[in-house]
């Protein structure tokens, strides 16, 4: 299976709204096998629309024009990916409770139980507590004071290694406190290397 966003513009006129999914089993004739349009997936996921294959779990937030809020939606795509389920509805409806704050781009830690979403604006950085896919809800919030972008995590899920864009760089967070779900958790700063050239800054990561 492959899942393909659509951008928020020409909502209304597409053929397909919302998210697209792919049945790729058959790699000479993939065929659209469904569309997703619950909140996030049809207002645009951008670089947000991500799978984590060891639970088996697709998810984004919304993201709309540049920068989104609110909405997060989480899917089961282990049982039939051709196929997904929203785990996270309300009443049996597609709209989803708002479980994120402001978004652009997206990330699941390894293990499956948090998702990141950073947002450009103000350096914000949300974790949302996905350990049970059906009620996530936010685990911590923080900011680096710069415009950031995409991101990695580490295999422990401890780290996280967050790229800038003005300036260019890297950002080395201590996220250890959120992976562990302590109360009150805390982001905390490891190190930081700021006016790079897009090569030094691929060399780091």
């Amino acid at each position: 299976c492959a899942y393909h966003a659509t951008s928020m513009a020409g909502i209304g006129k597409k053929k397909s709204e919302g998210v697209q999914v792919i049945d790729a089993s058959n790699p000479r004739k993939p065929r659209l096998s469904t569309n997703l349009t619950s909140p996030a997936m049809f207002s645009g996921t951008w670089e947000s629309l991500k799978v984590n294959e060891a639970r088996g779990l697709l998810a984004g937030v919304s993201v709309g024009p540049v920068i989104g809020t609110l909405a997060f939606d989480v899917y089961d795509i282990k049982t039939d990916c051709t196929r997904p389920k929203l785990l996270n509805s309300v009443a049996g409806t597609e709209f989803t409770v708002p479980a994120s704050t402001l978004n652009h781009e997206g990330q699941w830690s390894p293990d499956g139980k948090t998702y990141w979403a950073t947002s450009l604006a103000g350096g914000g950085i949300t974790a949302i507590d996905v350990s049970d896919p059906r009620s996530p809800r936010i685990a911590g919030v923080g900011t680096v004071g710069v415009v950031n972008h995409g991101f990695e995590l580490s295999a422990d899920g401890n780290r996280l290694y967050l790229t800038t864009a003005f300036p260019a760089g890297v950002i080395v967070l201590d996220v250890s406190d959120i992976q562990s779900r302590k109360p009150a958790p805390m982001m905390r700063e490891v190190g930081r290397a700021l006016g790079l050239n897009r090569f030094q800054v691929a060399r780091l990561l």
